[in-house]
């Protein structure tokens, strides 16, 4: 097992890097960017809320599709005619994920232990809308962003009874860490108290979610939505009004209310004093791109020491022989984790001790070792799966800073080849998790896959203590044209706060 520690006042930048080969761990520091400069990679991953994953009470679930959803012709529960023609889990720039993998029509209303969702608070699919290759700028001194994704995801309510669709997503992130992100919305007027009702809605736009204290890292942010304590005002005789009593009541933005007042979603985004109101509240939000390329800088001695001293280890996989006339594929490697110790210990010996112990940040991997075996022939070419090692993030830093881990894998290598980086994909998902942390956005094989940096885990400033248990399962897609033979990889693993 391997622990790496940082114990002081704060830590400001970079708290430790690591390479992970597959699950182990060895000690980098890579170079510090703060610049303004484009981004072309961005990614933007959410769930919306519990209850957008829920179940309902007629109809089965509520759940979210590729796409925008085009006019079903009235109010109804979804056939299997309507979903073979509706129901997408990957449309353009657009997927649809759950903690489980990619959701079919037939498991789009399981939770991730395989039961199927109730209304019941807590119960959901965990079902995420993950938008790729989002273009726009970042500069992480000033704390700025703005980006924009192109595709569109439909919101589907009641197994089809309601439902309205969002396109071109627009992150805005302001210096003093306000922003927000909207989008066009679209759809079609309906009721549940009256299903006759039914006519479409002219494109408007919306904002999805507002923020406030967002922190800008070189490598993307995880803030969660303001939802509880905002007040919306609400025309009863179109809605519910909302209320204000209870641990956790809020809302979603007042457009965004408002636009629901006419597909007939709307008390689903606010608290109206419903047993389900906890499942309302809005999840947060994850975005990464890659870090902007800038000159290596010198590390301290102390750090190349600890470079010195890390462990890699590498995990082998096994690529067999193609069976069609195309070559044989390669395989995922199993990235293998040799682990260090290391960075810096900021702020210590300062003169005098502060009044209560500052805490520290810790990382631990439970092995250093994974493999994802011998890669099965599919219509694509060659395709292994695995997961990393369990990796423990412990933060009990009186200040609470920003935390995010992120990771970057290199080119599979073998005796036969070379395999791009790009070929490995994750799926992060959290378990006991006591510090407020969200796992990073899916990243699919090849689209765009590992080759840049993504977010495995992160947490805002402010955070509570606790923390965090990191399990990743690992996805390998390698073209037909790859050579059989053994490879493995390196995954760079950096903790940024």
């Amino acid at each position: 097992m391997n622990t790496t520690s940082f114990k002081g006042r704060s830590l400001t930048g970079l708290v430790g890097a690591f390479a992970l080969f597959a699950s182990g761990f060895a000690l980098t520091v890579p170079a510090a960017h703060a610049e303004s400069a484009p981004v072309n990679d961005a990614t933007f991953s959410w769930r919306m809320s519990d209850e957008a994953g829920g179940g309902a009470y007629f109809g089965g679930c509520n759940f979210i599709t590729a796409g925008a959803v085009g006019n079903t012709g009235k109010s109804k529960v979804w056939k299997q005619e309507d979903a073979d023609k509706w129901y997408k889990t990957a449309e353009g720039n657009v997927t649809i994920t759950t903690p489980n993998g990619t959701p079919t029509w037939d498991t789009k209303c399981l939770d991730e232990s395989g039961k199927k969702v109730t209304t019941r608070a807590g119960s959901t699919t965990g079902a995420k809308v993950n938008f790729s290759k989002g273009k726009g700028t970042v500069d992480v001194a000033a704390n700025t962003a703005d980006i924009t994704w192109e595709g569109s995801a439909s919101v589907v309510f009641y197994g089809g009874m309601t439902y309205w669709s969002f396109s071109n997503p627009h992150l805005v992130i302001n210096s003093d860490g306000t922003g927000s992100i909207t989008a066009t919305g679209s759809g079609y007027a309906s009721s549940m108290a009256d299903t006759s009702k039914w006519e479409k809605l002219p494109d408007e736009q919306i904002v999805l979610a507002n923020f406030k204290d967002a922190k800008v890292t070189e490598t993307g942010f995880t803030a969660t939505p303001l939802f509880k304590g905002v007040e919306v005002d609400i025309d009863t005789k179109k809605g519910m009004a909302q209320s204000r009593k209870g641990e956790g009541w809020g809302s979603f933005p007042q457009e965004f209310v408002n636009f629901q007042l006419k597909t007939g979603q709307s008390s689903y985004w606010y608290s109206s004093g419903g047993a389900a109101d906890p499942k309302k509240v809005a999840a947060p939000v994850t975005l990464s791109w890659s870090a902007p390329e800038a000159a290596p800088a010198e590390p301290p001695a102390a750090d190349k020491d600890e470079e010195k001293d890390a462990t890699k280890v590498n995990i082998s996989v096994n690529v067999p022989e193609a069976t069609q006339p195309d070559p044989g594929t390669g395989d995922g490697t199993a990235p293998g984790d040799g682990s260090g110790d290391g960075g810096t210990k900021p702020g210590e010996g300062e003169g005098t001790p502060d009044p209560e112990p500052a805490g520290e940040f810790t990382y631990t991997v439970s092995s250093t070792s994974a493999d994802l075996g011998t890669a099965t022939e599919n219509a694509a070419g060659f395709a292994a799966a695995g997961a990393l090692p369990t990796i423990t993030v412990k933060d009990t830093r009186k200040d609470a800073p920003a935390f995010t881990v992120n990771g970057k894998a290199s080119d599979f290598t073998g005796t036969a080849g070379t395999i791009p980086a790009a070929s490995l994909g994750w799926a992060p998902s959290l378990a006991d998790n006591t510090v407020g942390a969200v796992e990073g956005a899916p990243v699919e094989a090849n689209n765009p896959g590992l080759a840049e940096a993504k977010s495995l885990v992160s947490a805002p400033a402010g955070h509570a203590k606790g923390e965090v248990k990191v399990n990743t399962k690992l996805t390998f897609q390698a073209p037909k044209t790859a050579p059989a033979g053994q490879y493995s990889s390196v995954l760079t693993v950096t903790a940024i706060s």
